[in-house]
């Protein structure tokens, strides 16, 4: 069943889709989504880009953050590490050096680890646009992702995340905030094709704004149509 919900009034259209953490309004595919985190440090979340803020850096993201907070990105095999300084105005730094313009554009993944619980409010639009099918390029390999349209489903409806089509031992691995582990899904194509997790089959359900890794071992074309 999809679970995103379409509420018509006055003319506008609203897309509304409610997670433990996160909450969506979007008005002609324009909104916001309010994040509260779940834990602070030594614990971190996974989350990712729900919208596109037109300029997409760190500091227009996040633009105050409690102080010693990270965000964590996976760039090139590795994890990048951006961490919050509220002297001189606030800054993000990497390795001491200002970092304000690091891009994680819509559908990135990345993991939070606050210093203190906090809340942060994405504000921007929603892509792909009302019934525009966009594909994203998955590299082989391991890739922090997450959804462009802050969807929450099962990742078969194809109406929705449609994470479909993909080639034996594709793997998703789902961040547990409160195991601090991961658990992890791979797709066996015997027997007609499923999800398997510690050898049962079991589909991933995803919430909005969720980050996952997926690893192919090919490149994945993921394609999602707006809502």
């Amino acid at each position: 069943m999809r679970t995103k919900i379409l509420l018509i009034a006055a003319a506008t259209l609203a897309l509304g889709v409610v997670a433990s953490n996160a909450q969506v309004y979007s008005a002609n595919v324009v909104g916001y989504v309010t994040y509260v985190t779940q834990t602070n440090s030594p614990g971190y979340e996974l989350y990712s880009m729900p919208v596109d803020s037109g300029s997409n850096t760190i500091k227009n993201i996040f633009p105050t953050a409690p102080a010693g907070s990270s965000i964590i990105l996976w760039q090139n095999g590795g994890y990048l590490t951006a961490t919050y300084f509220t002297a001189g105005g606030g800054h993000w730094k990497t390795n001491g050096v200002v970092a304000d313009l690091t891009l994680i554009p819509p559908g990135t993944g990345f993991f939070i680890q606050a210093a203190s619980k906090f809340t942060n409010t994405f504000v921007g639009s929603v892509t792909p646009q009302t019934g525009v099918t966009a594909t994203s390029v998955i590299p082989a390999g391991y890739q922090l992702i997450g959804s462009l349209v802050p969807y929450g489903d099962y990742v078969t409806n194809t109406t929705t995340l449609d994470i479909t089509n993909v080639v034996a031992a594709t793997a998703i691995l789902e961040w547990s905030p409160s195991t601090q582990s991961f658990a992890t899904y791979s797709w066996s194509a015997a027997g007609g094709g499923h999800w398997k997790l510690n050898g049962v089959n079991t589909v991933p359900q995803l919430t909005p704004g969720q980050g996952i890794f997926f690893n192919s071992p090919s490149t994945y074309n993921w394609v999602q149509k707006g809502p």
